[in-house]
Order: C-alpha cells, then sequence, then structure tokens
C-alpha cells in the first residue's frame, strides 16, 4: 500500500484562466498528473476535506508527470477547495496512484550508463 502524499504550500497563483497554480515542496512520497488532494491541513488546525485534482506539474522549467519527495515544483489543481489554499497549507493525497519513482528511474539510467 502506497503511504498518503503531502505537499507544502509556498504560494498560490491564479491566472484569467482560474487555473491556481500551487508553488511548494512534495513531502516524503510522490504523487503524479492524475492524483487528487483530498485533505487541507494548516499548522495547529483540523484538516479539511477537498477535492484539488493535480492537471499538472511543473519542476525546474519543465513540465512532468510525477513530483518526487523532497522536489520543489508548480502544481496546477482544479476542483472543489481552491478558495481555501494559502501558503503554509499542507495538502495530502490519501490515496496515490503507484508511483513510477522518478529516483529510482534516474539511478537505473545511471546504472545502465556504466
Amino acid at each position: 500500500m502506497t503511504n498518503p502524499c503531502e505537499f507544502i504550500v509556498n504560494g498560490v497563483v491564479t491566472g484569467a484562466s482560474q487555473m491556481f497554480h500551487v508553488i511548494g515542496r512534495c513531502g516524503d512520497s510522490s504523487f503524479r498528473v492524475g492524483d487528487v488532494f483530498d485533505q487541507l491541513a494548516f499548522p495547529g488546525e483540523e484538516a479539511q476535506s477537498v477535492q484539488l485534482r493535480v492537471t499538472r506539474i511543473t519542476a525546474y522549467q519543465r513540465s512532468i508527470d510525477e513530483i518526487g519527495w523532497g522536489m520543489t515544483a508548480t502544481v496546477d489543481v482544479e476542483g472543489s477547495g481552491v478558495d481555501q489554499l494559502r501558503p503554509r497549507a499542507v495538502l495530502v493525497v490519501s490515496h496515490p496512484q503507484e508511483p513510477q519513482s522518478v529516483q529510482q528511474s534516474v539511478k537505473v539510467q545511471a546504472t545502465s550508463d556504466v
């Protein structure tokens, strides 16, 4: 079973399209485009229920399908709860898709070149 994934919010930017770009850092487990954040919490407060689907992940000036633990990125989300997003929030995916593990794929490629 996959552990819940957390994304710590540092900032939120909205555009004319009403797309919400959430800037932050991934916690100890990866998540993918298509995963749904189902909880939003602030330090010292009880978690709230949300339904925010990840529509895009941008890291290091490119679009990626999965964010690995500890990586910083901009995550585009849509759904119910966008009005509650603000810095210091922690978004949680309780049931993420099976990860492809960004770090493992990089290791495999590096060792196959040897």
